[in-house]
């Protein structure tokens, strides 16, 4: 975790736990004043207290996710939530379930418009309606100081800031300021992370229409064996955002070589904004209507992550090919390197070829 100091924290992971628990307040983290329900071991019902917006860290991605405070628990258990928010993919091998997979055949590639792959220089584009965003009280400016940030920080980010300006970020000059953070990823390279959590808790937040995993695979026909999976690529700033509404996603960047200090303000949904998983996942479920999937194939929809799903190999590989080109033209890109097409369920299974 990292809120304010950077804890280790090491987890269980229980799939049947909805929420996430530890049993120690996190260091810089609070108690917030809301308490929920849980089951005890005996079965007996008992309020615990949550620790509200954490950045959560894994070997690969940052996440923002609620904790569970429950020092009577034997361990920290990490549960769906934050399974899902980061991204953790569970495979049980040795005599278990196995789910093989394999790159994209050089036939398939020639058959996908290139366009669709994502580049740093090409992030995806959706024409679609600006989204507009409703805060409390939105005459009284938030303005939180930016923490001074380590020079090898600001050189690491300076880098993203010149790429998000060509486009995704704009000079502005705003009553609202949020801090930023520089994450420093495996290749060496710096992800941009912005802290809204003040502006999360003050938005006036839409019906939440995120399905329930578990409910979507229950839409999988017992005899679909084969599966391709695709990762729309910074999904989230395929979204406009209406200019009215960029004022609140504003922070403050200081250059590390010219020390010249400005304001920059997102003109496409922010990762870290509350709404975006929502806002993104109800554009894209409309725009998913207009996919002609092929009989016999089932698409299931999360958010930004895309299953196909079918009894026949064949026609599954041809699905995903005609998405892959159907999400081309809409403007999006997705991430080559984690397509993932899935052979057969079952012990000794076979994979594409």
């Amino acid at each position: 975790t990292n809120n304010g100091g950077r804890n280790k924290i090491e987890f269980l992971i229980d799939t049947g736990a909805e929420r996430s628990t530890v049993q120690n307040l996190p260091l810089g983290c609070e108690i917030s004043t809301e308490k929920v329900q849980v089951i005890g071991a005996k079965g007996e019902p008992f309020g615990v207290p949550i620790i509200k917006e954490v950045l959560i860290e894994s070997d690969s991605k940052l996440g923002v996710g609620s904790l569970l405070l429950v020092p009577e628990a034997e361990y920290n258990l990490l549960g769906r939530d934050l399974i899902i928010e980061l991204g953790i993919s569970l495979e049980v091998v040795d005599k278990e379930l196995k789910i093989r997979l394999c790159p994209l055949r050089a036939e398939d590639e020639q058959s996908i418009n290139p366009e669709v792959w994502y580049t740093p220089e090409s992030v995806g584009r959706l024409n679609i309606k600006p989204f507009k965003v409703t805060i409390t009280n939105p005459g009284v400016p938030m303005r939180i100081k930016q923490s001074p940030l380590s020079e090898e920080g600001r050189r690491g980010l300076k880098p993203e800031i010149q790429r998000l300006l060509q486009g995704l970020l704009e000079p502005c000059m705003s009553p609202f300021n949020t801090p930023i953070l520089p994450v420093k990823k495996k290749d060496g390279k710096y992800r941009l992370v912005h802290d809204l959590r003040e502006i999360n808790k003050r938005t006036v937040t839409r019906f939440p229409v995120v399905a329930n995993p578990h409910t979507l695979l229950g839409q999988l026909h017992p005899d679909d064996q084969w599966y391709s999976v695709v990762d729309l690529k910074d999904a989230f700033w395929a979204c406009p955002l209406e200019e009215g509404s960029r004022d609140y996603f504003a922070f403050e960047w200081e250059d590390p070589d010219t020390h010249q200090k400005q304001q920059l303000q997102w003109t496409v949904l922010p990762q870290e904004f509350t709404e975006s998983p929502n806002l993104f996942g109800q554009a894209l479920e409309q725009i998913l209507q207009n996919y002609d999937r092929p009989p016999g194939v089932t698409l299931v929809q999360y958010v930004d992550d895309l299953l196909l799903a079918g009894s026949d190999k064949d026609a599954v590989r041809q699905a995903s090919i005609q998405l892959l080109n159907f999400l081309s033209l809409q403007g999006l890109k997705v991430s080559k390197s984690k397509l993932k097409s899935i052979g057969r369920l079952g012990i000794g299974s076979p994979t594409f070829h």
